[in-house]
């Protein structure tokens, strides 16, 4: 999402790591923006945030922050940060847009934010892909890495997207265990047989 984003109409900060302490979530934040405040204490990291969503609202700029496996934030005072990121406002409008993407755990652990969570405006869960999303989601990966059509077997992928459950993070690390055996192996690709063999050493302890 954020590569496909218009960097002339957008400023986008992405958090990658986001378990970190208040001030150095502020920090990395400013970092990603390209923004130095005038020190690194807590009170200037605000007015330097402050200053550049002001700043980015003067150019005609959308600001987004981006937070990823959100479910990973341990630190209350790091999550109040996150809350008060929202408290910047002008015209009674939100000065950035925040997005908070993490593991299903996330939502408990939002609803244990009371300050946070009524403010999450719009909350949506991926669930499982069905079959036919399954085999799409695959022959896409396949395609867009540049892969043959045929680089597995029909049999070959349908058994590995049984197994995966339909969770496209569970299908990429089968597959990529599938890849790895059969480029050891000299295979031209990927068949039942090995895709097999593949799953039963992912479930052995």
């Amino acid at each position: 999402i954020v590569e496909e984003l218009d960097p002339a109409r957008f400023e986008t900060a992405f958090v990658a790591f986001p378990n970190l302490a208040p001030d150095d979530f502020l920090r990395e934040l400013l970092r990603q923006f390209g923004y130095a405040p005038e020190s690194w204490d807590r009170s200037a990291l605000r007015r330097g945030l402050a200053a550049f969503l002001e700043l980015a609202r003067r150019r005609g700029l959308s600001t987004l922050v981006v937070v990823d496996e959100a479910q990973t934030v341990s630190d209350p005072g790091t999550w109040e940060e996150i809350r008060m990121l929202l408290n910047y406002q002008r015209d009674r409008r939100f000065a950035l847009t925040l997005f908070l993407a993490g593991q299903p755990e996330l939502r408990a652990l939002l609803d244990a934010q009371p300050p946070l969570a009524p403010r999450v405006a719009v909350r949506a869960h991926l669930e499982a892909l069905d079959p036919a999303e399954t085999e799409a989601y695959f022959a896409h990966r396949v395609a867009a890495a540049g892969g043959a059509a045929d680089l597995f077997t029909d049999a070959a992928r349908h058994c590995l997207a049984e197994a995966s459950g339909g969770i496209p993070r569970r299908l990429n690390h089968l597959a990529d265990l599938a890849l790895l055996a059969g480029f050891g192996e000299g295979a031209e690709r990927v068949d039942e047989a090995l895709a097999r063999r593949v799953l039963r050493e992912a479930a052995s302890p």
